[in-house]
């Protein structure tokens, strides 16, 4: 993940964050993070932090973000517990076919994570906001190249669409 982030396993409804502490999911109304500053129970939610729905765990020990996602959920959750704030990040455009679902994740030197799904594109800075997301609304998209200044994404099919990139810029998202 970003050179800052780190990703921890949901195992058993428990999540070891090293020094930012430790999540235990109890049940819809009983996820709690325990952290240096102090245990967080968060708010019920409709969806559950567990290693079913959210079977990602990506968390940033130098800002102190946690964020949660899965293949094929639809939400990023994001959890700052030295500010008692637990909120969903973003909601992703997600193919209604369950088994088209994917979802990739680039790391980037400046502590940025680029999201690659069947759908759209999003770019997440340190503290696990999102700067920008995208649809591209081709789900055989594969990421091709990152450099400092865009991303770019490539068809593998259909056969006559296989090889047609699109770019856009790390700054703003703005298509190349």
């Amino acid at each position: 993940m970003g050179l800052a982030w780190r990703e921890a396993e949901i195992s058993k409804g428990h999540a070891d964050l090293l020094e930012l502490g430790e999540l235990r999911y109890d049940g819809p109304n009983a996820t709690s993070l325990r952290s240096k500053w102090g245990t967080y129970t968060f708010p019920s939610f409709e969806w559950p932090i567990d290693e079913q729905f959210f079977p990602r765990c990506l968390f940033n020990l130098e800002t102190a973000v946690v964020l949660f996602l899965g293949d094929h959920s639809s939400i990023i959750v994001r959890c700052s517990p030295s500010e008692a704030v637990c909120e969903e990040s973003d909601v992703l455009v997600r193919s209604e076919d369950d088994d088209l679902r994917f979802m990739s994740i680039e790391r980037l030197a400046d502590s940025r994570l680029l999201f690659l799904y069947e759908l759209g594109i999003l770019l997440v800075d340190g503290f696990g906001r999102t700067t920008w997301h995208r649809l591209h609304q081709d789900i055989s998209a594969r990421l091709l190249d990152v450099t400092t200044d865009a991303v770019t994404i490539e068809s593998q099919w259909p056969s006559e669409l296989a090889g047609n990139r699109l770019s856009y810029r790390l700054r703003d998202g703005s298509e190349v």
